[in-house]
Parts: structure tokens; C-alpha cells; sequence
């Protein structure tokens, strides 16, 4: 009884060594993706920065995730693209990221303008 009792240990301290190991993962890549975006030792990289941050954010790291979020409202390192900026927004705020839901709250604010003025466009235009 003794041993399965030190098993059961092992398991749950090895499972709990596997998930802080990702974790600490996940914050290496967004400080490497910082470092780039700041040109912290290392030469400005906005390209580089969100690769890091890409790559963190598949680690599950909620910071890269709302980094992602600014990189594709912002332009910084890719194309603007606000839908995009959007998802990861809201995948930051899904993972309690909170100034992840001001910024997800302005993006949709911006797209549902931008929908607007694209309508009344038409409407004006194509009678």
C-alpha cells in the first residue's frame, strides 16, 4: 500500500513538473518576443517579436495573447487586420487577461463603425 501511495505521488508531482515546465515556456517566448519589440539586447524586431509571441501564445501564455491582439490592431510585425485582433483579444480575456476586454470592446466598437460606414456607403451610392 506504502508503494502505490509513492507512485500516486510521483505521478501527480511529474504531471505538475510537465505543466509549470510549459508555462515557464510560454514566458520565455514572450519575453524573447518583448525583447524584439523593444530592442531589449538584441536589435528591434517587430517581425521576429511576433513570432515569439505566436509562438507563447500557442503555450498558452494570456500576456502573448493579448500582444497578438496589439500586434494585429496596431500593424507591428504583420498586416493590420482587425478581425484578427479581435480573436486574440478575446483569447486573452477568455484567459483573464483584463485589459484584454477594454481593447476587445474598442476593436469590435472600430468594426461595427467601419460596417457602418461601409452600408451607408452603398445605400448612397447603388439606389
Amino acid at each position: 500500500m506504502r508503494y502505490f501511495f509513492m507512485i500516486i505521488l510521483m505521478v501527480v508531482v511529474s504531471s505538475a513538473n510537465e505543466y509549470k515546465s510549459q508555462h515557464n515556456e510560454g514566458e520565455k517566448l514572450f519575453t524573447q518576443g518583448m525583447d524584439y519589440l523593444l530592442g531589449y539586447k538584441v536589435k528591434e524586431n517587430n517581425t521576429k517579436a511576433f513570432k515569439f509571441f505566436h509562438k507563447a501564445a500557442r503555450q498558452n501564455n494570456k500576456e502573448a495573447k493579448y500582444f497578438m491582439g496589439i500586434c494585429f490592431d496596431q500593424g507591428i510585425g504583420v498586416k493590420e487586420q482587425k478581425e484578427l485582433a479581435r480573436y486574440w483579444y478575446r483569447q486573452a480575456a477568455n484567459a483573464g487577461y483584463r485589459k484584454a476586454i477594454y481593447k476587445l470592446a474598442e476593436v469590435e466598437k472600430d468594426l461595427k463603425i467601419r460596417i457602418f460606414r461601409k452600408e451607408s456607403y452603398i445605400a448612397i451610392n447603388f439606389k
